[in-house]
């Protein structure tokens, strides 16, 4: 699996500061020399790969992606633009999704995504509902199991968050019990093969 971050990851600066123009060309040779150089390390060994896309990276450098797709590489959602989906309200959410599903969706010809995965694997309470509701198929966010895929948890598991402002009593809780949603998880992890560009 390849992230096509790109720009989209560098201009995303959740602390509202503003972005370094050096880390933006590192993006820059991500979507540009990084992208020829794994398409050719790719084809070389007859890999197909999912590569997992920001809106953004595809609409930024459109002839890029399209060599990944005219490849027969699968594209896949990533947000807009590498936005931290859990910083942002449950809207926010929806209409980056709505947006990010239509420029796929026509960048490849009509065809939907299938696939998901969360900017920085860092994901909310709405995801898998919001996913579920929109008809992808799978996501690659979470971590429930190292490489066994399983139906993600749906929205209705919880927690209750340690809050140190409220008596112990208030937080001292159990999590309560995992139902499985429709949406399948392919399990992200910290040490499968996995690039970002």
């Amino acid at each position: 699996m390849v992230d096509v971050d790109a720009v989209a990851n560098w201009i995303n600066t959740c602390d509202g500061s503003p972005q370094n123009p050096t880390n933006v060309s590192r993006g820059v040779f991500g979507a540009t020399v990084g992208i020829d150089r794994l398409l050719k390390l790719f084809d070389k060994y007859s890999i197909k790969a999912t590569w997992f896309s920001p809106a953004h990276s595809i609409e930024s450098f459109p002839k890029q992606l399209a060599k990944v797709r005219d490849a027969g590489h699968e594209i896949g959602l990533h947000g807009y633009t590498h936005e931290y989906i859990g910083l942002l309200s449950e809207q926010q959410q929806r209409d980056i999704l709505v947006r990010s599903i239509d420029v796929l969706t026509k960048f490849c010809g009509g065809q939907k995504p299938k696939g998901y995965t969360a900017p920085a694997w860092l994901t909310s309470k709405e995801l898998i509902g919001h996913l579920e509701e929109m008809g992808i198929v799978y996501d690659h966010s979470f971590m429930h199991h190292d490489f066994q895929p399983y139906f993600a948890p749906d929205a209705s598991h919880g927690w209750v968050e340690t809050d140190h402002a409220k008596e112990a009593g208030e937080w001292m809780k159990p999590m309560t019990a995992i139902k499985p949603s429709k949406v399948v998880e392919i399990p992200a992890n910290w040490y499968g093969f996995h690039t970002s560009l």
